[in-house]
């Protein structure tokens, strides 16, 4: 599906086996990353695990991208994943929102991505539109573009310390300065 729509990815990333798809849901398996990666979150599987969006984006036509997420939850390594479950919520069908099982391949969970926001790509340039089905419109997918960024660098004092969060937690960064 996704190469059809000129999306290539190496056998690194290349994880789906089968996707199936019934309107608002999508379930893809799965296969084994070869080496394992440090740490819990493999980016192969999560990425994995994103592909698999493209089950339910058939009749959209739309040239969907992940744009933000609620809530990652990780319970095991994601290198345990086998099969992914996606599903639209209700209501979500202009801008689709989902939710996303990561499970073993004895159905346990592995993790949930919970409120999934895809958007429709900006501008036709790197958009590919390929046939899926009999049904609905083309698929339309983002062809990558890589494109060089210089990096902004700042002297940053000694002892400094970042604060990450919400604008609204500003008396938590007043906090932490104070000591």
């Amino acid at each position: 599906l996704l190469t059809g729509a000129g999306v290539g990815y190496g056998p690194a990333y290349a994880r789906i086996v089968r996707l199936t798809s019934s309107g608002a849901s999508a379930v893809a398996d799965l296969a084994a990353p070869g080496e394992a990666v440090p740490g819990p979150l493999d980016p192969r599987m999560l990425d994995a695990a994103l592909q698999a969006c493209a089950g339910i984006v058939v009749g959209d036509g739309a040239g969907l991208r992940p744009a933000s997420i609620d809530r990652l939850s990780v319970y095991r390594p994601l290198e345990q994943a086998r099969r992914v479950v996606v599903r639209r919520r209700p209501g979500s069908e202009r801008a689709p929102v989902v939710d996303l099982d990561m499970l073993d391949a004895a159905g346990r969970p592995v993790a949930r991505l919970e409120g999934l926001a895809l958007r429709s790509a900006r501008g036709d340039a790197g958009v590919v539109e390929v046939g899926v089905t009999e049904v609905g419109p083309p698929l339309r997918l983002l062809r990558p573009e890589w494109r060089p960024v210089h990096a902004v660098t700042r002297t940053v004092p000694a002892g400094a310390v970042l604060v990450v969060g919400h604008d609204d937690d500003r008396s938590r960064g007043a906090a932490i300065a104070a000591r």
